[in-house]
């Protein structure tokens, strides 16, 4: 198993509910073991690859894809693991 961490920015606020959001990078600290350990953002490091997407915001989330949502960062490094 893997606990996958990915950040977003919002790049632009449309409307009270709607915003567009790019990918960004992560900066990871390695944990004891090398599959593991935590993340936090990188503020304004867009993935150059990664389009901007509109989404609108339900309930202080925004829903990335069925199986992954998105909220505001609360300001703490995140735990993260990777396959071997």
């Amino acid at each position: 198993e893997q606990t996958n961490v990915d950040w977003y920015q919002v790049t632009k606020v449309i409307g009270k509910q709607t915003v567009e959001i790019r990918k960004i990078h992560g900066q990871s600290t390695p944990g004891e073991l090398a599959d593991r350990g935590t993340t936090i953002p990188k503020k304004d490091s867009c993935i150059l690859d990664a389009e901007p997407l509109i989404k609108r915001v339900h309930n202080n989330s925004i829903s990335i894809a069925s199986y992954a949502n998105a909220w505001v960062w609360d300001g703490r490094s995140k735990y993260y693991s990777t396959y071997a």
